[in-house]
């Protein structure tokens, strides 16, 4: 007859110890990523500055209109309220000074809500994708489209490369 006593890893003692370890581990790991993705999250504002931002307009005809008779090119921009890259780009990227500046000098700015425009969006935004940007020309001709979130300093470049061309 066998009769081996257990070893002390498989007591009920060392397994209760083996476990608290075990937890104090999980609960340590839980705690770091509560840190790491609170320190990310107080770094994008909650709301819009209190600066002054792109001045958009909604009306998309209007526009057309209003770009023939200031000889400006169009920003047109594909948006939703509840798309976080749009989103973080209101808070963010349409308040950035220079693109303020350029926006405001050299482009009529539209802003289509794919929600509410849904007929207008399915007519001239064919990539489907949010954010989504389309450069025209003073005559509404369509010439380049960028995509997704872009920081205030990437914007300008792409703007400034459409003015460029």
């Amino acid at each position: 007859m066998n009769t081996q006593t257990p070893s002390k890893s498989e007591t009920p003692q060392a397994n209760s110890e083996k476990t608290s370890r075990v937890g104090i581990f999980v609960f340590i790991i839980f705690i770091v990523t509560v840190m790491v993705t609170v320190n990310y999250f107080a770094k994008i504002p909650l709301r819009e500055p209190d600066t002054p931002k792109i001045s958009w307009g909604t009306d998309y005809e209007q526009g057309l209109a209003l770009a023939k008779t200031e000889g400006k090119a169009i920003l047109l921009c594909f948006t939703t309220t509840w798309c976080p890259p749009c989103n973080q780009m209101k808070k963010t990227t349409y308040h950035d000074a220079e693109v303020v500046a350029l926006t405001k000098d050299k482009f009529i700015s539209i802003m289509i809500d794919t929600d509410v425009q849904q007929s207008l969006a399915m007519q001239l935004n064919t990539s489907g994708v949010i954010p989504a940007f389309y450069l025209l020309n003073t005559e509404g001709t369509f010439v380049s489209q960028f995509t997704g979130y872009h920081t205030g300093e990437a914007f300008l470049k792409k703007l400034n490369s459409f003015l460029e061309d």
